[in-house]
């Protein structure tokens, strides 16, 4: 199975550009004109037609070379709990599709009842739910870097 992001991360071209300017237009909509240097534009976009939509995410970047405002102080995902690996998660459409929930029960309940808790706060408490939620982790990080494969 490929989730939505996964595709998305297949399918990238990376490019660095800078900013020249900024205009609305009178429909509301916006104009961004980019400065990309020489070699720095992808074939693929290169070569496409006027009008081809593109998703795009920016990250300042700064002289080092690294990202601007990148948050240092943010935990890392194995220094936060299991419960709160397990709500982060279980609010991640991707991962609601992959852990494969019946119709009738929800991904929280899912969880749950697979890793043996009636709380996800219980998932810090006995060796065998965490054992069970750090197998979840695994196995869906593994999915996830693999373009979604089982």
């Amino acid at each position: 199975m490929s989730s939505i992001a996964a595709r998305a991360r297949a399918a990238a071209m990376p490019v660095e550009c800078k900013k020249d300017a900024l205009q609305q237009k009178q429909d509301g909509t916006w104009k961004l004109v980019l400065t990309i240097a020489p070699g720095g534009l992808p074939d693929g976009l290169m070569k496409a037609t006027p009008g081809v939509r593109y998703q795009c995410a920016f990250v300042e970047i700064g002289d080092n070379e690294e990202p601007v405002g990148l948050n240092l102080n943010r935990q890392s995902w194995t220094q936060l709990s299991r419960a709160q690996q397990a709500g982060i998660l279980c609010n991640d459409d991707d991962f609601r599709e992959w852990f494969g929930c019946a119709v009738y029960q929800s991904v929280e309940e899912h969880v749950r009842a697979y890793c043996g808790v009636d709380s996800r706060a219980d998932l810090d408490n006995t060796k065998g739910s965490m054992d069970a939620w750090d197998s979840i982790v695994t196995d869906w990080r593994a999915a996830s870097f693999n373009g979604g494969a089982d």
